[in-house]
């Protein structure tokens, strides 16, 4: 009974996580991270908020801006991006694996 409520959260979290219709990239480094079955379900009550306030204009430490197209930004393995301003419009950005970014950093 379990692993079959650990599954079925562990699915949901995946496809709220990836249903993102804003310009808004969660930290690569909160997705991979092993979550107790009491915290995913916290998770998941509060993920329809944040995505609100990030829509509304608020920031959100767990999230990443970028503004232009999403496809024009690479992210590396074991990336940590924080709350970074990402500007792909006049060209793409590769980030290499290992890269850590400050609060509030922005990549024009």
């Amino acid at each position: 009974m379990k692993e079959v409520m650990y599954m079925l959260i562990n699915n949901i979290s995946k496809k709220c996580i990836a249903y993102n219709t804003n310009n808004f990239l969660i930290n690569p480094k909160r997705i991979n991270r092993k979550l107790q079955a009491c915290d995913k379900i916290i998770h998941l009550f509060r993920l329809p908020f944040i995505k609100l306030g990030t829509w509304l204009g608020f920031l959100n430490i767990e999230y990443s801006y970028i503004h232009g197209n999403k496809s024009r930004l690479k992210i590396g393995k074991n990336c940590s991006t924080t709350n970074t301003i990402f500007n792909v419009n006049s060209g793409n950005i590769n980030i290499k694996d290992n890269t850590i970014f400050g609060h509030n950093c922005m990549l024009l």
